[in-house]
Formats: structure tokens, sequence, C-alpha cells
């Protein structure tokens, strides 16, 4: 063979370029699991910071039954 069919050529590079949009693809679901995780953390600190003002709550009511 002399040289490659050029319809052949172009198939392939447009394998090797769904290949990259696909390891694109996967990079931006890693970074919205990875998005998805710090979200989830944020919940949890604002569900303590919650939780520590109900303490307080319920220590001031305690103080205001014993007078």
């Amino acid at each position: 063979m002399k040289g490659w069919p050029v319809g052949i050529v172009r198939s392939q590079e447009s394998g090797v370029r769904s290949q990259e949009s696909g390891v694109r693809s996967q990079e931006s679901g890693v970074r919205s699991q990875e998005s998805g995780v710090r979200s989830q953390e944020s919940g949890v600190r604002s569900q303590e910071s919650g939780v520590r003002g109900q303490g307080s709550v319920v220590t001031q009511s305690l103080v205001g039954l014993d007078s």
C-alpha cells in the first residue's frame, strides 16, 4: 500500500476524538461528584450549627424554669 485511504484515516481521527470527548465527560462527572460531596459536607455543617443553636435555646428555657 502506498498510502492510507482517506476514509480510513478520517474514521480513525473521529474515533480518537470521540475517545477524548469521553475522557473529558468522565472528568467533568468526577468534578460534579466532588462538588456534590462538598455540598453534602456544607449541609452537615449547617445541621451541626442548627443543633448547637437548639442546645443554647434549651439551656435558656431551663434557666427560666429555675427562676
